[in-house]
């Protein structure tokens, strides 16, 4: 792979946010909602709004801010900041801090009885009214 003779542009912090899965999801499903696949690859691949990805990505930085400066073109924008320092999500549930103050997993589900209806049950309807027994046999 060539390279542009060595050069290296510094990431922007806009790249460095956390990854929210909302607009992974939102990227993905209109992703999957084009049918249609490119046959050739185009020439000019790689090139976008900015005419090349190097000043695209130094551009970055003045369309959205850093963390430590404000963004130049974007009036009162604030780059959202990651709320986890540490993801490492199954570390943290499965350790001895969380496990002590978590209540314990509940073996015992008692299961909610199926109400049946008594206008189609006798027995129920009979709990409910002991006299349908024979007012069922008048009724015949």
């Amino acid at each position: 792979m060539s390279t542009d003779g060595g050069l290296t542009v510094p990431l922007p912090d806009v790249l460095r946010a956390a990854i929210r899965p909302d607009i992974v999801r939102f990227v993905h499903a209109n992703l999957s909602r084009n049918k249609r696949q490119p046959y050739v690859v185009s020439k000019r691949a790689g090139q976008g709004a900015f005419g090349n990805t190097k000043s695209a990505f130094e551009k970055l930085d003045k369309v959205s801010d850093t963390f430590e400066t404000p963004s130049e073109l974007k009036k009162g924008y604030v780059l959202p900041r990651p709320k986890m320092i540490n993801a490492d999500l199954c570390r943290i549930i499965n350790s001895d801090e969380v496990q002590s103050v978590v209540r314990p997993i509940n073996k015992d589900v008692r299961r909610k009885v199926l109400q049946k209806n008594p206008w189609k049950n006798l027995d129920d309807m009979l709990k409910l009214n002991p006299y349908a027994k024979n007012a069922k046999r008048m009724a015949c």
